[in-house]
């Protein structure tokens, strides 16, 4: 028996059985003329006529997967859907996007979504990433001008750090040390 095509597993006394769903087979063309069709028909798209969207890129048809994606965006940012909703389907096809599309499309997408909620919250994951990033760094270095200068155990209590931390930067501290002294010798 064909493993691609095996819908069935017997392991023992269990038969596990799936009904595989294939989406090549279905036409992305179809999907979209079917809204606009629908939409010029001056019809309100639903969330459940949106969502097949967030698989187009899944589907068969001769549509570029650009187009795909560009549709979809224009779709989701002009049908009124409640902001979870719309979050979590942009979410989606941006995923999938990220794995289909190359980079020139990519950062072309980007320019797309700059006003969706999706980029709004991508913007404030990188901005929260980026300030713990730069306090750990502000803390680290903190620590790194107090020693020789307070007690370990103070650096601890004063900047959160762990005593295995405060070892790495003892260190690395003798190691740049060792390097500015070489470099002076007479």
């Amino acid at each position: 028996m064909d493993k691609r095509n095996q819908t069935e597993l017997t392991e023992g006394l269990n038969t596990y059985r799936i009904h595989p769903i294939l989406m090549s087979d279905r036409n992305a063309n179809d999907l979209f003329e079917n809204l606009q069709r629908k939409k010029d028909c001056g019809e309100p798209l639903t969330k459940e006529d949106l969502v097949p969207l967030t698989l187009s890129l899944l589907m068969g048809g001769a549509m570029p997967m650009e187009d795909r994606v560009t549709q979809t965006f224009r779709y989701l940012q002009e049908e009124p859907l409640e902001k979870e909703d719309q979050r979590n389907l942009e979410a989606l096809t941006y995923a999938l996007a990220t794995k289909f599309l190359d980079q020139s499309a990519m950062t072309q997408l980007e320019g797309m979504i700059k006003m969706t909620e999706l980029r709004q919250m991508l913007y404030n994951d990188g901005l929260a990433d980026g300030i713990r990033q730069g306090l750990s760094q502000g803390i680290f270095s903190i620590a790194r001008n107090l020693l020789g200068s307070v007690s370990d155990e103070f650096i601890i209590e004063k900047t959160g750090i762990t005593p295995e931390q405060l070892q790495e930067l003892k260190e690395e501290k003798a190691k740049d040390k060792n390097v500015t002294d070489e470099c002076f010798k007479p």
